[in-house]
């Protein structure tokens, strides 16, 4: 019995030390290795600063102060005594229109009287003060407070050409009445519009330019007003005689050279935030540079001011906003656009390629873009010194010349990707680029923020 006490059942131990198999931990161990991997790659590799593409706008723009320039006349006095208009200013006139009353005592106005009614505001009165508040409300921004005196001006505007038409009421009721017994009607030499205000600066050409005159510091001018007592010879009202006006702006020697190539400029006008086209010259004199803009319209709108502040826009330009930072170059093979076609199983771009023993072959082949006859072709199967065959002539060239392409790492895919960019505009840190364009950008794409710092099809970790 002590014998058959030392057996040992075999299988029982075997049985007994077995590992059981697990799936589970397989898996477990399969996901562990992929994440310690990941993260030896997250922490080993550079990592890529990303750039969400948006549509944007550069604005390349300087403002000056400027001198207008017009056809004016000063139309003096006929006689001694009171003057009193009879027209608005600002509105145009014929030759042998009434434009003053000259009287020997003055007149009595009734709105200087209070009668309420004189300056009864009409509809078409309302309309427009409405419309100009409208127009600030759009427009106002707080760094341009300035304009909201604008807006007053522009109100005062309209409440006085009330005023002068109850004047205009007033003498015509008077000269129908025959009592205009001492009223003296003066009418006007010849067309144009009416300003009463003189400044000294009628007779100024582009000519006669100096620098002082552009500076405003020192500027005075006469307000020609009603029932003011004037003498013969004397200024009575001012005729701007020509639609045709410029303004003229100093500008250095530097933009000098660059406004001259311009053959026109959008403008701004900040008074009122009306936009112009202006024909352009430059004018040097006495080691000074002018630039004058000529414009045919509106001259009617600023008839009143000598001096405006305006806004030379030479860039305005909207598209795709991206950082220069983001910009590379890549190389491309460059071949006539006949050389390439549509083969092989898809209807894909690429060329037909002669091999050494005479036969060919269609290589696929992306068109980046295609510029002055040639396309800028890529392809990993194509190699320089290869033979090009064109397909509908049965010419052949070598591939050898090639050309850059500017373009941005796209990364959406989470690799990098070229896309080639079109640049419209610059600002110190951005550019304006054509949206939609063949293997471009789109608004929202993600580009690498510096273009430099990785490589094409590079894996990106973010």
């Amino acid at each position: 019995m002590a014998q058959q006490d030392k057996f040992i059942d075999l299988n029982a131990y075997k049985t007994k030390k077995k590992i059981p198999f697990n799936v589970g931990i397989i898996i477990f161990g399969i996901i562990f290795f992929y994440l310690i991997v990941t993260i030896i790659l997250y922490l080993t590799s550079p990592h890529i600063t990303s750039y969400e593409v948006r549509e944007g706008s550069i604005l390349n723009d300087y403002e000056y102060t400027g001198l207008a320039i017009r056809e004016e006349m000063i139309v003096e006095s006929e006689g001694d005594g009171y003057i009193n208009y009879y027209t608005s200013e600002g509105s145009k006139v014929s030759a042998a229109s009434n434009v003053y009353t000259l009287s020997n005592e003055k007149m009595e106005h009734t709105e200087a009287s209070g009668d309420a009614a004189a300056v009864e505001l009409s509809e078409g009165d309302l309309n427009q003060i409405v419309l100009k508040t409208q127009k600030f409300n759009e427009t106002f921004q707080d760094e341009q407070f300035h304009n909201t005196y604008n807006l007053r001006t522009n109100i005062d505007s309209v409440m006085l050409g009330i005023q002068n038409q109850t004047r205009i009421n007033e003498l015509d009721s008077i000269i129908a009445s025959g009592n205009s017994a001492g009223l003296r009607l003066c009418a006007s030499p010849r067309d144009g519009i009416i300003i009463y205000s003189v400044d000294g600066l009628e007779g100024i050409t582009k000519d006669t330019l100096t620098s002082d005159l552009l500076n405003k510091t020192d500027y005075q001018k006469t307000e020609l007003l009603n029932n003011q007592k004037i003498t013969a010879g004397s200024p009575a009202y001012k005729l701007v005689t020509s639609e045709k006006w410029s303004v003229a702006i100093e500008i250095d020697k530097e933009f000098s050279a660059e406004l001259s190539e311009m053959n026109s400029v959008k403008v701004r006008f900040l008074k009122d935030d009306e936009y112009l086209w202006a024909n352009v010259s430059v004018v040097s004199k006495d080691d000074h540079y002018y630039g004058i803009l000529s414009f045919n319209n509106s001259m009617v709108r600023y008839a009143e001011e000598r001096y405006l502040d305006l806004e030379l826009i030479l860039e305005d330009e909207t598209g795709l906003k991206i950082p220069k930072t983001a910009k590379v170059e890549k190389e491309f093979f460059l071949v006539p656009e006949e050389y390439v076609t549509v083969g092989g199983n898809s209807k894909e771009a690429g060329v037909i390629r002669k091999k050494r023993n005479g036969s060919t072959e269609f290589v696929k082949a992306t068109v980046y873009a295609q510029k002055d006859g040639k396309s800028y072709i890529a392809s990993e199967e194509l190699k320089k010194g290869d033979t090009l065959l064109c397909e509908d002539s049965n010419d052949t060239m070598a591939l050898n010349e090639k050309g850059t392409l500017e373009g941005v790492y796209n990364i959406n895919r989470g690799y990098a990707v070229f896309r080639q960019i079109n640049i419209l505009a610059e600002s110190e840190e951005y550019y304006i680029v054509e949206e939609n364009t063949s293997y471009g950008l789109t608004n929202y794409d993600r580009i690498a923020l510096d273009g430099k710092g990785i490589k094409e099809d590079e894996v990106v970790f973010r």
